[in-house]
């Protein structure tokens, strides 16, 4: 008897052992719409001693060392880093991707609610579970960047076809549609596609021959993506409208892609060339057509050791009070780096618009142990030298992220 009470002891922490594994297991436990509201800032989180240290050793090419330091800021909580570990494990540890986006997922991070729906580690989950986080994330009302919008009007387009095919949810045509349409209000080319060919068809929704044409023109802008089993109904319903139909169709679309320029311009990107944005708020009406982008960020100091966070801070501020002291008008610009195919290269850089010329400009990063500068003449990016002040032309600026426009 007196060894009774110790197998009731032993009993019960099984029984909460248990319970605490099948808990860690379940993969969709958070409202992340919920903790999107108070997730910490991009900026917040990418200047994470850890994360700086990370970006240290991707700039120097080793990868060992950056993804040590990006899995200590995950396991501290950092979302972006969680996020940027995932697709470390997707061909070897399925299991293990799925864990770090679900961290990044449940922490409101849009990306990798995205990623759980779109990559192999979130085939780990049912149909129902991937419809959660695209409906999470389609719904939304909290993203402001368009780097974190980009991955929400996908989503609207994917939920969409969700509905419309009744995977991980019940079929719902006219649900479909409406998200189809949410997407296209955004620009984004698949919705486009996605909502003519339901009005063509009358798939949950009136058919609409004249709105159907429109939606494929507004398609059709992008022609990488064209889908050509879709063109020879398209080119038969074109032949079919009469000359005033076609006319109101290119009013239409005018009005539609006008529409759709005032919504991207009011958010918070001022442009992309390549897989280099800049993210700010929206330039002054009056803001000169020639400036420099100038940044006091670095990842090693002159003594060749890593920049701390608190260092790259002062310098930003030197920086700032240094053009504000000589006259200059000034508008905070950041910059933002992504790349496709590896998402763990991604970061966030501070830095100042500023109306400067070229040589002016070089000399300005120079102090601030800056390599390059960027400046902008008439709506074109050039990456300047600091050394010789020499220019390289990088093209047009675009005002819409390249998965958007």
């Amino acid at each position: 008897m007196t060894q009774f009470p110790k197998v009731i002891c032993l009993i019960l922490s099984c029984m909460v052992m248990t319970l605490s594994l099948l808990q860690a297991k379940e993969p969709v436990t958070t409202n992340a719409s919920r903790l999107a509201k108070v997730r910490p800032l991009l900026s917040d989180e990418m200047s994470d001693p850890e994360m700086r240290l990370a970006d240290a050793a991707d700039k120097f090419k080793n990868p060992k060392q950056e993804f040590g330091h990006r899995l200590k800021a995950a396991e501290s909580g950092n979302s972006m880093a969680a996020f940027m570990v995932a697709p470390k494990y997707e061909v070897t540890d399925p299991a293990q991707a799925l864990k770090w986006y679900l961290a990044s997922a449940n922490a409101g991070n849009p990306a990798a609610q995205y990623y759980l729906a779109a990559t192999s580690a979130g085939k780990l989950l049912s149909d129902a579970e991937r419809h959660h986080w695209l409906l999470t994330l389609a719904e939304r009302k909290d993203l402001r960047d368009t780097s974190e919008l980009g991955w929400q009007v996908q989503a609207m387009v994917d939920v969409g076809h969700q509905f419309l095919e009744g995977c991980g949810t019940q079929k719902n045509l006219p649900e479909a549609v409406r998200w189809f349409r949410a997407g296209a209000v955004e620009g984004y080319d698949n919705a486009h596609g996605a909502l003519a060919r339901c009005l063509l068809h009358g798939i949950g929704v009136p058919r609409d021959e004249v709105e159907a044409y429109v939606q494929r023109q507004l398609y059709l802008k992008n022609k990488d993506r064209v889908r050509r089993e879709d063109e020879p109904e398209f080119e038969e319903l074109k032949k079919k409208l009469t000359p005033k139909q076609l006319a109101d169709a290119g009013t239409r679309m005018r009005e539609v892609t006008r529409q759709i320029d005032l919504r991207w311009k009011n958010l918070r990107s001022v442009g992309i060339v390549d897989n280099t944005s800049f993210i700010c708020d929206p330039l002054p009406t009056d803001w000169p057509t020639d400036f420099a982008i100038i940044t006091a960020y670095t990842v090693y100091s002159q003594n060749g050791l890593p920049t701390t966070p608190a260092q790259n801070v002062e310098a930003d501020k030197a920086l700032e009070d240094e053009l504000r002291s000589a006259g200059y008008r000034i508008h905070r610009i950041n910059g933002w780096k992504w790349n496709e195919v590896e998402a763990h290269s991604r970061y966030l850089e501070p830095g100042w618009g500023v109306q400067l010329d070229v040589p002016r400009a070089a000399g300005v990063g120079r102090r601030y142990g800056q390599k390059k500068v960027f400046a902008v003449s008439a709506g074109r990016l050039a990456l300047v030298d600091c050394t010789d002040g020499l220019a390289e032309d990088r093209g047009k600026v675009y005002f819409f992220p390249p998965d958007i426009r």
